[in-house]
């Protein structure tokens, strides 16, 4: 220590109070006394620097010879009871994250924790123009202890609808997910949205109206991707273009916000990040207590 002005103390803890002295090495002479304690705290801060370890859950896949969709499965069934989310949108709207999102909430990771989840490997080299999903995909995922939420989910994913494959490849989709709603019956749908509404995301909302019908208003829930934590602009868009869905009581669609860059983001503690975790998981528990 002779002529250091600082010293590095390793190896301790988050949230820990400890008390420091220091002592004087003065060679042949030996050492001072201590001098006096001085307090100090780590913080969270101190330990989050570490990339998020990211770990894939194992599947198992099977084809249904019906309707020749894959099905996944995630754990063995053990749970009864089941609700079925159809989950559309445009190309490039967040569907992927958002279902990663979805099952890191179920399984109770908290924004704090150091790793978390992937159900969906997105494939980094696609073009955002074409969807990252290449056909409608079926998750089961089977109710274990520990959920938060009571019940067995079906997650049936679709391909983006308005990529550069064209409307052929869109009438196929819209084929696949009306042989999957009438084999399983749907509890809810949820069109994932930009938050501002765009052509394409107007021609998803059509395609559900147009496999559906008008019966499926009470069911049908918006979810904003890559919000900022303000209104958005969609709303006011989707009440303009008069996509029949549930309204609040200031007439907006009932709508739950998601900020998709952040659930593989360093979760290093800011009130700017605090404040956006906070909204993403009221979001995810208020939008899996709908299923409920």
């Amino acid at each position: 220590m002779a002529g250091a002005e600082k010293a590095i103390i390793s190896g301790l803890q988050p949230e820990t109070e400890y008390a420091v002295r220091v002592r004087c090495d003065c060679g042949a002479a030996g050492r001072s006394k201590e001098s006096i304690a001085v307090n100090v705290g780590t913080t969270k801060r101190d330990r989050l620097k570490e990339s998020l370890k990211i770990y894939k859950l194992p599947l198992t896949e099977e084809e249904s010879a019906r309707q020749r969709m894959p099905e996944v499965q995630l754990w063995q069934r053990n749970h009864d009871k089941n609700r079925t989310i159809m989950l559309l949108g445009a190309t490039g709207s967040g569907k992927s994250t958002l279902i990663n999102g979805l099952i890191n909430y179920i399984v109770g990771v908290e924004w704090e924790d150091d790793f978390r989840f992937k159900l969906v490997d997105e494939d980094q080299s696609r073009s955002q123009a074409e969807s990252q999903t290449s056909e409608v995909t079926v998750y089961k995922i089977n109710h274990q202890e520990g959920f938060k939420i009571p019940f067995s989910l079906t997650i049936v994913d679709t391909p983006g609808f308005g990529d550069t494959r064209g409307i052929h490849r869109d009438k196929e989709i819209t084929e696949q997910l009306l042989i999957s709603s009438l084999q399983r019956g749907v509890s809810e749908i949820d069109a994932a949205s930009l938050a501002r509404l765009t052509p394409s995301q107007k021609y998803v909302f059509d395609s559900v109206l147009s496999i559906f019908g008008n019966d499926v208003t009470e069911n049908l829930q918006v979810l904003v991707t890559f919000a900022d934590g303000q209104r958005p602009p969609v709303l006011e868009a989707i009440n303009a273009s008069g996509v029949p869905c549930p309204k609040t009581e200031d007439g907006l669609p009932v709508h739950f916000t998601f900020n998709n860059y952040a659930l593989f983001a360093q979760n290093q503690s800011s009130a700017a990040a605090d404040s956006s975790r906070m909204r993403k998981m009221e979001a995810l528990k208020r939008c899996s207590g709908k299923w409920g």
